[in-house]
């Protein structure tokens, strides 16, 4: 199986340049986190993937932050726009250190 190259569309970042949000050819939106002064972008190795837009023709044309940087606006070739909340990153932060869920072991039973 062998797996396509994806190119970015549209992209733009936050005022801080901490963030890179990228509209990629497949309609998904992908959001880098980014150091300062990481001049190599070693640190672009991860990222966040959202399947937003149709996957065949929904290619994002656009892709935009609203001036108050707390939504991600986008535009895809399948004539949708969609809008997303941005949290803050202390809001982020928080949101991981809370307690997570805990997944119980299976049950063990014999059966005869």
């Amino acid at each position: 199986m062998s797996s396509k190259i994806l190119t970015c569309t549209s992209f733009c970042s936050s005022s801080e340049k901490d963030l890179l949000f990228c509209g990629m050819e497949d309609g998904a939106v992908r959001i880098y986190s980014i150091k300062a002064h990481d001049y190599k972008l070693k640190s672009m190795q991860g990222f966040w993937s959202l399947n937003v837009h149709d996957n065949d023709y929904g290619h994002i044309n656009q892709i935009c932050i609203s001036h108050d940087e707390q939504f991600l606006l986008t535009c895809g070739a399948d004539s949708n726009i969609f809008a997303f909340c941005i949290f803050p990153q202390e809001e982020i932060d928080e949101l991981v250190s809370r307690k997570r869920a805990v997944v119980p072991f299976p049950r063990v039973s014999s059966i005869k």
